[in-house]
């Protein structure tokens, strides 16, 4: 029910770090990372120190959302198998 709400109340924008190589002449095998945000790319090489503070607080969050989100599906099926336990141990003293 609060994962419900909460979809409707923030937005989640769609979100992908990819990092892809460039090889050229002049130099050797550099690396740039790029962020996809609602399909438009950002070169991270390129964004301001604070876009790329913005940027790790939003992977933190995001990283923090899918731990939390773990942690509540263990919590789920901790609470189905006490429940289940529950109901054995009451039919089983009947």
């Amino acid at each position: 029910m609060f994962k419900k709400l909460l979809k409707n109340i923030v937005r989640k924008p769609e979100l992908s770090l990819n990092s892809t190589t460039n090889y050229d002449s002049t130099s050797s095998n550099k690396k740039m990372a790029k962020v996809t945000i609602d399909g438009k790319d950002y070169d991270t090489d390129t964004m301001t120190d604070n876009a790329k503070k913005q940027l790790a607080s939003l992977q933190f969050s995001a990283s923090e959302a899918n731990r939390l989100e773990a942690l509540l599906a263990v919590t789920k099926t901790a609470q189905a198998a006490y429940t289940k336990a529950l109901q054995t141990e009451l039919e089983d003293g009947e």
